[in-house]
């Protein structure tokens, strides 16, 4: 499959954030506080403008975040992830084998073989839940191989009777299975999360200026060679698809994917990987405050 034609910018640090432009026209530019956002603002005005799918941005300088980049190897693999959000699972709680904590309200114990009911699924070929689970539709599915959907732990999808979804996909929760999980990077600023104090569930991520990267895997826990799709994260992150950004490229285009996101993942060599980075505590939520 043909990439994007390659669109050759520039960019320079403002006090306000970065400005980028567009070589060949200048009024072609954007301006955010980070270097990610004014490369997406540019990015989806130059797909506006040339009427592209896929734009290939190269920078006569490189960007501010080049060098993390290139040591973490963040041009290989990505995760993907629905950019709409499900309501539910209405049973959540019924989901795990201990429940969910009084605490933070994650879940505790195991996912067990009750199938998670929601009152709305987006169309599309994904789907973004505030409890944990991500959703990917059959028929994006349907485009991986039998290898690749081999390797997933799927479970269908069930709707409330007054559900007021429209579309008629079958959609179906990424349950697993467990092993790629994310790691802490030694001394890497940026780290941002939360940890409960009663259950010990946690999230975290990095949030650095320019830098695409926020979530890390360690290379000890990448199977060898990395196969062309596989599963990332954890019950409190969420299990999401992961690809090589070489398969991504082969079905960027398709229509059947229309409906997700990808975002880049990082990977740490064994002797910079932290398993357990210092976290805050998470706050109650405020629907438990006054029990």
């Amino acid at each position: 499959m043909d990439e994007g034609n390659v669109y050759l910018c520039d960019w320079m640090a403002e006090k306000c954030g970065y400005k980028l432009w567009l070589e060949k026209d200048h009024e072609i530019c954007s301006l955010a506080s980070s270097f990610e956002d004014a490369y997406q603002s540019l990015w989806l005005r130059i797909c506006d403008k040339f009427d592209e799918l896929d734009p290939r941005l190269e920078f006569t300088r490189g960007n501010p975040s080049d060098s993390l980049m290139e040591r973490f190897r963040g041009l290989e693999l990505i995760t993907l992830a629905g950019n709409d959000y499900a309501e539910g699972p209405l049973n959540f709680a019924d989901c795990y084998s201990g429940g969910i904590c009084k605490y933070c309200a994650e879940p505790v114990g195991k996912r067990n073989e009750v199938s998670g009911v929601y009152s709305y699924v987006p169309a599309g070929a994904g789907a973004l839940t505030r409890k944990s689970a991500h959703i990917y539709s059959e028929v994006f599915l349907n485009i991986l191989t039998d290898e690749e959907r081999a390797g997933l732990h799927l479970r269908k999808v069930e709707l409330a009777k007054k559900s007021r979804s429209k579309n008629g996909d079958i959609q179906y929760e990424l349950l697993g299975p467990p092993g790629i999980g994310y790691v802490g990077v030694k001394d890497l600023g940026g780290l941002k999360g939360w940890q409960c104090p009663e259950c010990r569930a946690r999230w975290f991520g990095y949030y650095i200026r320019g830098l695409p990267l926020h979530k890390f895997v360690a290379i000890g826990s990448l199977p060898d060679p990395i196969p062309s799709c596989f599963v990332v994260g954890n019950k409190h992150d969420g299990f999401e698809l992961g690809m090589t950004v070489k398969r991504w490229q082969e079905i960027t285009q398709r229509p059947e994917r229309k409906g997700l996101a990808h975002g880049k993942i990082g990977i740490v060599d064994d002797r910079d990987v932290d398993r357990n980075p210092i976290l805050p505590i998470k706050p109650p939520p405020k629907s438990l405050v006054n029990l």
